[in-house]
């Protein structure tokens, strides 16, 4: 049986039972959805693929935790959820006022560029569906992640649910806002 016959559990049943290339099957299927999943998360391309090692880190050192029966995919989603949480925790930016200057001026917050993008950038993120990834970053992390889980990890509501650890009424509500204010930001422009 070649290993994408098998399914996760299979895939990890034989690691644990001594088949490295079962544990590099498991990882080559899921490294996609779950680095796009970060990367929704956090907005950030480095930082997901950072995130994303570390995931794959957590989940070798933790295979033996795996219980069969459960969703291995909300199992893998939960581990990167956690992960970008620790990485936001332990990522603390520099307080402004820690550039205040003797007269009360702030020449860190006085200069910085307007984070606006520009007309002619929103031109271009127009064509090919960029637009749409644009406002998805310009939603709450909250309702990024519903979106991401959904859209680019394909998972259930169900499955959402329990990677957020959130109530799955919650998780449709956050998933029809988010959609609602996708909506909203394509037709004001």
């Amino acid at each position: 049986m070649f290993m994408f016959d098998r399914t996760d559990a299979q895939l990890i049943g034989d690691y644990l039972d001594g088949d490295e290339a079962a544990f590099r099957s498991l990882v080559e299927r899921h490294l996609r959805p779950v680095y796009g999943f970060i990367r929704r998360f956090m907005g950030d391309a480095a930082e997901a693929q950072d995130i994303s090692q570390e995931v794959f880190i957590r989940l070798w050192k933790n295979l033996g935790q795996y219980r069969d029966g459960q969703s291995f995919k909300a199992w893998l989603f939960a581990i990167a959820r956690n992960a970008s949480v620790d990485w936001l925790r332990r990522k603390r930016p520099a307080a402004f006022s820690e550039f205040d200057d003797a007269d009360g001026g702030n020449y860190l917050a006085d200069n910085l560029a307007d984070p606006s993008p520009l007309p002619d950038e929103l031109a271009s993120a127009a064509e090919d569906g960029v637009r749409l990834a644009v406002l998805v970053d310009r939603l709450p992390a909250h309702y990024r992640a519903v979106i991401a889980l959904r859209r680019d990890a394909g998972l259930t509501f169900e499955e959402i649910a329990t990677v957020l650890d959130k109530p799955m009424d919650t998780v449709k509500s956050h998933y029809r806002r988010a959609l609602a204010a996708l909506r909203r930001s394509l037709t004001e422009d």
